[in-house]
């Protein structure tokens, strides 16, 4: 079992990440409704914030897996996708 205690001293010190992501799914099953756009930019939150714990970060390998045509994306998933252009102006602060 992996010990989370210090993870932000452990990711402060990363200096290469690669990263796996695809959309969510599209809806919560056990409700069967969309998720909303707020979802879909949570998620997209969550991983900006985990970049920027990592105050070293030298190397980013991203690979992005489109799962759906863009007839079946939602907003939600939409709202995920727009966080691509937000990790390139994350680092161009850091330059």
């Amino acid at each position: 079992m992996l010990d989370v205690t210090n993870t932000a001293q452990i990711l402060e010190k990363v200096e290469r990440l690669t990263l796996s992501l695809s959309h969510h799914g599209a809806e919560y099953p056990q409700m069967k409704v969309p998720a909303s756009p707020a979802v879909g930019r949570r998620h997209a939150d969550d991983v900006l914030r985990l970049m920027a714990s990592c105050a070293r970060l030298d190397r980013l390998d991203l690979h992005w897996y489109k799962l759906f045509s863009d007839s079946e994306l939602t907003e939600a998933h939409r709202e995920e996708e727009g966080f691509l252009p937000r990790i390139m102006r994350l680092d161009g602060a850091a330059a």
